[in-house]
């Protein structure tokens, strides 16, 4: 699925769409909310009879028909919906029931491909979706294309990845076509597989800390981080701040394995937390001269925050990542701001934004930017009413939901104030 449907039990559930995904996703989401209402545009579902049938035969769903949302609002999340029938006009509001806090809605109405910057090059259809032949090559030889991106009837996971078999075959054998013709000699590469680092289960639960056994990083991510941790050029600290608990434990073993891969450059130091501190254990980065940065991490910056980490480092102690020259100027003139990015490990979005994030309180003394992985730290997701990830929080405010670019977090820092 798309999301994490038990981040919606009990919910009343608006599904926009009539196609497969909006007929897959309300008889999926059924098994949660409180109760799901497919809001169809037309006057019937645009998918196999079988598949609407999911939707249309479950005693949890209800399907209005001619229907679209003209508008939703709420304060610090979804109150009221605006329904209209776009063939009478009649308009029907949807307030929240007693007791409840929000609902949720979710968009099936299309997609569009990304492919403007192609137009031109690879050979396009009149929708902008990449024409391939039936090994999935474009007009362009050894050039292959794979997914929702490309022409074809039916857009899902299943065939999506169909697809990236069907092209990585093809140009596996494109490749050694060229060799062979090349006189270049094809040798097999045999790889390990890949470990997983430090995922979690979904947001709805609190992980329970168990002891971690082995390596927290495989060979192949060593070999991955050690040229960009070769580009660091000064000092940084890794502090922890432990307060006694097996998570503490665990993050100062992945600390200080991580640490290893440059003794020159990186060192560890564990602390006993202050008392003024929140969201402990964290990962605070201190520069050469002892002093914090600002750049937090509440909790086990594994999985896909080992991103974060790796680029925190790299700006603190090395070149950092290079922003234009104007960025720099608005990032050292924003005002005092404490930034808190509340993150799930198995996000894929919450990098960039906690990077980003970071980035300025690297270049701005008076930014702090802390990553909480929510899955330790429940009672901010509650009182924040977080339901999906990224998070942003800027000065304890509103939060920031979904990806931001650097732009839009610089301006959202710029409109707050302490």
């Amino acid at each position: 699925s798309t999301c994490d449907g038990e981040l919606f039990t009990g919910l009343q559930i608006f599904v926009v769409g009539g196609g497969y995904a909006a007929a897959e996703e309300a008889d999926y989401l059924s098994r949660y909310g409180k109760h799901v209402t497919v809001l169809v545009r037309g006057d019937h579902f645009t998918c196999p009879p079988l598949i609407a049938s999911r939707a249309l035969d479950n005693p949890k769903v209800s399907v209005k028909y001619n229907t679209e949302v003209e508008s939703v609002s709420g304060d610090d999340y979804l109150t009221e919906a605006i329904l209209v029938n776009n063939k009478t006009g009649e308009k029907t509001t949807y307030h929240l029931n007693d007791g409840d806090q929000t609902f949720g809605v979710f968009i099936y109405i299309g997609t569009q491909p990304a492919t403007k910057n192609l137009e031109g090059v690879i050979k396009l259809n009149q929708q902008g979706y990449i024409i391939t032949d039936s090994q999935r090559q474009t007009n362009i030889p050894g050039v292959f294309a794979a997914g929702d991106i490309i022409e074809k009837s039916l857009r899902q996971i299943v065939t999506a990845t169909a697809d990236g078999a069907e092209a990585a075959t093809a140009a596996e054998k494109y490749i050694a076509d060229q060799k062979q013709r090349l006189g270049i000699p094809i040798h097999a590469e045999i790889k390990q597989p890949t470990k997983t680092v430090g995922q979690t289960s979904s947001l709805d639960n609190e992980e329970e800390v168990t002891p971690h056994a082995g390596n927290w990083l495989s060979a192949d991510i060593d070999q991955q981080l050690k040229p960009i941790l070769a580009r660091l050029t000064k000092t940084v600290t890794l502090q922890v701040l432990a307060n006694g608990t097996s998570l503490s434990d665990q993050l100062l073993g992945f600390v200080t394995e991580f640490a290893s891969l440059d003794e020159q450059h990186m060192k560890v130091e564990k602390q006993a937390a202050p008392q003024d501190v929140k969201y402990l254990p964290q990962l605070r980065l201190l520069d050469a001269n002892g002093n914090d940065t600002g750049l937090h991490y509440a909790g086990i910056p594994t999985g896909h925050e080992l991103n974060s980490l790796v680029l925190g480092i790299y700006n603190v102690a090395g070149p950092g990542q290079t922003i234009s020259p104007e960025m720099v100027e608005r990032i050292k003139a924003l005002p005092e701001a404490t930034i808190k990015i509340g993150v799930s490990l198995t996000c894929h979005f919450c990098p960039d934004v906690v990077a980003a994030c970071q980035r300025m309180a690297a270049l701005n003394p008076k930014i702090t930017a802390t990553m909480i992985d929510l899955q330790h730290f429940p009672e901010l997701r509650k009182t924040k009413n977080i339901m999906s990830v990224p998070a942003t929080m800027i000065n304890d405010g509103p939060v920031i939901f979904g990806s931001q670019t650097m732009d839009q977090l610089v301006t959202a820092v710029e409109n707050t104030r302490p």
